[in-house]
């Protein structure tokens, strides 16, 4: 049970002390109203993302979780930040997945976006699959549901290595505070 609580809060819907930046551009999610992302602030438990992809015939299926410790009413004064990291040493990749509030972008048109970070990638450079297009290399995306909004997620590949490259699934799954 979430205790009642007041605090004064941006047009965002998240305390003053959170970092507003005008460059959207930077956010890997993007148009979240401001309601949504005061639930996300507020709210969030863990992000959970499940994801199937395949490289020259071989399969990878990942499925883990970022958490964070801070309480919802401990957020005004405590950095919110999910984090979860691994290595896989029989696909030899190491992978993440970052979600840090201290930033919060804000668009022209009203609408929010933040920086999840996600990323895969074998030890030899060849692959990474993240929220960004890699410049250099060749690359596949997929639009998932994030919220109420999108993420784009690729798949980045050098062709001299990659024959074959496909994203089979990818979702990101949150859970809230009640």
């Amino acid at each position: 049970m979430i205790e009642d609580f007041l605090c004064r809060v941006s047009g965002a819907g998240v305390p003053h002390s959170t970092e507003h930046s005008s460059d959207i551009s930077q956010a890997t999610v993007q148009n979240i109203p401001p309601a949504d992302m005061c639930s996300l602030f507020w709210l969030l438990e863990s992000i959970r993302l499940r994801y199937s992809y395949a490289i020259n015939g071989i399969g990878v299926s990942r499925d883990f979780y970022a958490v964070t410790s801070v309480a919802p009413k401990n957020r005004l004064i405590a950095p919110v930040e999910f984090y979860a990291s691994s290595y896989d040493s029989s696909t030899a990749t190491s992978y993440l997945c970052r979600l840090n509030f201290a930033t919060v972008y804000l668009g022209g048109n009203g609408q929010c976006g933040l920086k999840l970070l996600f990323s895969e990638s074998d030890d030899s450079g060849a692959i990474n699959l993240n929220l960004r297009p890699i410049s250099g290399m060749q690359s596949l995306s997929q639009s998932v549901p994030f919220f109420n909004g999108t993420a784009t997620v690729y798949l980045n590949y050098l062709t001299g290595a990659v024959t074959a490259a496909q994203i089979n699934y990818f979702e990101i799954l949150l859970s809230f505070a009640t």
